[in-house]
């Protein structure tokens, strides 16, 4: 194109094109031209050279070399790592200043674009900057992420590979000499004083403090992202991170992103699922009133729960696991009381929002309430109903039966050859096992023997070839005497005795509004050891003439202390849980035919007797005022429950009240009190189900698991159900 040029420019000259014989140096008709030196940025002259001139060639030639200068810089460019040398920010900074020049001259016609100097205190570049800066007058190639770090104030992100500003709202090149320029414009520096950080996600959050760390750095938020919710949804599943590898094998099916090993999952991602649930958890128990469950148990060496208990917005009932700490030792009632007060601070709820608590009868439970009470003056101590009679089951002196099932387990314990030649034979499912933490779990194995009592001694004497040592025991102990008629006896009486206690045991257990019903329950149970019939015993008696009336007497005798430790308990007004039992008696207001049965023909007496009920809340967050409002609509609430929900089935009823109550809009304060009892749970039921959980997840593989680790399974497990998506829990 040059080359044309200059032929152009001859045969346009003739004359004068025609006497130049050579440039730059060379003698031209005997006369010698000094050359026009080349200046890479100089402007075009304002008038045009004479056609077919030495200038004219001259400027054609400097334009040729401009086009191609910048050619190459297009062709380097890369929008992520430039080269940032000083040269290049010097020939850049004279354009910046002659573009500034020709603004000045319109008149700052922009405003926001005007130059502010900066204040005093202010550096005017960081240590990063400073070190950024030597790495650019070497040529090297300067990251987005080190950008943020040499202008760490100036609310700089990266988005698509840019550099963003979310003050102006603009994309900013990554040059140095730009960004200097651009922190000091008027509508940075006016913008930067009001501006307010916009509220980040979880996961935006880790993503903007992994880049600026250079942790994954070359992984996008999306692939972050990614990393997240699959091993959240792992956890959850109670599947160990160790084996997460076989997740690649579903990646290969099309997922588009890989993951990394266990060990930067845990470390990365188990913090950040742990402040994702906390923040979901301070958002759902925002200005809700709340019951709290706690108590321990002896896996791991020692756990220690917390689960909260609350009616949302929508009036379902929740719980929440709030806390499991691992311990090496167990805990005394100060260092129990600190835990649970430590949880709820760190959860930021108010100590008037906490109304009942709730734990076993341990007598280091018991003792740290009494310094929770310091705290929660409004706050009520509910004893484990459940736990109770459990243990009013363990003081009988069955000493036959005990002996009995001791031999017994011993033939199953470690024969799987066993087990499955009594399923097969007597045509049964898997009978149920022993265990220490387990309630009943000795009296359904006593119910499981006397039901199938007559496959026992064929199965003891069948020629099997495994432990024969061990049923041959057994046989010789039912042999011994009248041992085989004493233990088939007292079975019949704890199978009497205790199907009641029992079912009312697991009944308790459950997550439903139990405090409107407990007091029915232990009324029905109080009324069942008064009569205290003996079917299944009185049958076996007169099937058997062998059996005396001494024998029969010693069974009875011998599962008196059960009676007697419930009727202690539970009896009576100075029985230990009068004052529990008062609350409860008022919490089956809040069952509409119950609230019936009181109100009757609503005359004074009987508005009188409510009154006088509601009024023992009074010390827990029930004021006069809303005594009176409860009072106000009495009328409203009878004439509601009409459509009432009671039936036969207990749990159904249970079930449709809390429905019920979610759509009485127009009984405010019976609603609100109905919603307070609903937090009054006569059982620990909740925190026992996290041990199981915790059993069923961590087996012996995984007792050296961290903490954090188990502590975020365990949470994601039973906050959050398979329903519920991780999405939800991460878009907080």
């Amino acid at each position: 194109a040059a080359a044309a040029a200059a032929n152009t420019a001859a045969a346009a000259g003739s004359t004068a094109a025609a006497d130049v014989a050579t440039v730059n140096g060379n003698v031209v008709d005997d006369q010698e031209i000094t050359p026009v030196p080349r200046v890479p940025n100089v402007k075009r002259p304002t008038s045009a050279p004479a056609r077919g001139s030495l200038e004219e060639l001259e400027s054609l030639l400097g334009r040729r070399e401009r086009r191609r200068t910048s050619a190459r810089v297009d062709a380097d460019y890369n929008p992520d790592e430039e080269d940032d040398d000083e040269e290049s920010d010097d020939s850049h900074e004279d354009d910046d200043e002659s573009d500034d020049g020709e603004q000045d001259k319109k008149g700052g016609e922009d405003e926001d674009c005007m130059i502010v100097e900066p204040a005093a205190h202010e550096p005017a570049a960081s240590d990063a900057a400073d070190s950024e800066r030597k790495r650019s007058k070497n040529g090297t190639k300067v990251a987005l992420a080190d950008r943020l770090k040499a202008f760490p104030h100036e609310n700089f992100t990266i988005e698509a590979s840019t550099l963003f500003c979310t003050i102006c709202g603009t994309e900013v090149s990554n040059k140095r000499s730009t960004i200097k320029k651009h922190i000091i414009t008027l509508k940075h520096v006016t913008g930067k004083k009001a501006f307010v950080r916009p509220r980040l996600t979880v996961v935006q959050a880790f993503n903007n403090a992994a880049t600026a760390s250079g942790r994954e750095s070359i992984l996008s938020a999306a692939h972050r992202q990614y990393r997240l919710f699959a091993s959240a949804e792992w956890l959850r599943a109670g599947l160990p991170l160790a084996k997460i590898g076989v997740l690649e094998r579903i990646r290969a099916l099309g997922t588009a992103y890989s993951l990394t090993d266990n060990s930067n999952l845990a470390k990365d991602y188990i913090p950040l699922m742990q402040t994702a649930m906390m923040s979901k958890l301070k958002m759902e128990l925002n200005r809700k009133e709340l019951s709290v469950c706690f108590d321990g148990t002896g896996f791991f060496g020692e756990a220690f729960a917390i689960v909260i208990r609350f009616v949302d917005d929508a009036g379902s009932i929740q719980e929440r696991l709030a806390r499991l700490r691992l311990l090496d030792e167990s805990m005394n009632a100060k260092a129990i009381a600190k835990c649970v007060h430590d949880a709820i601070q760190h959860l930021e709820i108010n100590s008037p929002s906490v109304l009942f608590f709730n734990s076993d009868g341990v007598s280091s439970n018991k003792a740290a309430n009494s310094h929770l009470e310091f705290f929660y003056e409004h706050s009520h101590h509910v004893i484990c109903v459940s736990h109770t009679l459990n243990n009013a089951g363990k003081t009988h002196t069955l000493a036959a039966v005990k002996q009995f099932l001791a031999l017994w387990t011993a033939i199953f314990k470690n024969s799987e050859s066993a087990r499955s030649t009594w399923q097969r034979t007597t045509k049964s499912g898997a009978q149920p096992t022993s265990s220490k933490t387990r309630w009943w779990s000795y009296f359904e194995q006593a119910e499981y023997v006397f039901r199938r009592w007559q496959h026992i001694m064929p199965f003891l004497l069948g020629d099997y070839g495994f432990t024969k040592e061990a049923r041959q025991a057994l046989v010789d102990f039912l042999h011994h005497g009248d041992n085989e008629l004493r233990v088939r006896v007292q079975l019949a009486a704890l199978v009497d005795v205790g199907t009641a206690i029992v079912k009312c045991t697991y009944f308790l257990e459950g997550s439903r509004p139990l405090a409107v019903v407990l007091s029915e329950c232990v009324s029905l149970l109080a009324a069942h050891f008064r009569t205290m019939p003996y079917p299944e015993l009185d049958t076996l008696c007169s099937g058997y003439p062998a059996i005396t009336a001494a024998m029969k007497q010693e069974a009875i005798d011998a599962l008196a202390p059960v009676v007697e430790y419930f009727r202690t308990r539970f009896e009576g007004d100075a029985c230990q849980f009068a004052e529990t039992l008062s609350l409860f008696e008022a919490a089956a207001l809040a069952r509409p035919g119950t609230f019936k049965l009181f109100y009757g023909d609503g005359s004074e007496a009987r508005l009188l007797v409510i009154r006088r009920m509601v009024e023992r809340f009074n010390c827990y967050r029930l004021s006069p005022g809303e005594v009176n409002a409860l009072m106000r609509e009495a009328a409203m609430y009878n004439h509601a429950a009409e459509d009432g929900v009671e039936g036969e089935n207990m749990a159904l009823m249970l079930d449709k009240l809390v429905l019920w109550w979610r759509e009485r809009h127009s009984l405010s304060a019976w609603r609100k009190f109905a919603h307070r009892m609903f937090l009054m749970q006569p059982a620990s039921a909740s925190v026992e189900r996290v041990f199981s959980v915790l059993n069923g997840v961590f087996g012996k593989q995984q007792s050296q698991a961290m903490a954090d680790y188990v502590e975020t399974t365990l949470m994601l497990k039973v906050n959050f159900p398979d329903t519920t998506s991780v999405h939800d829990l991460f878009s907080i």
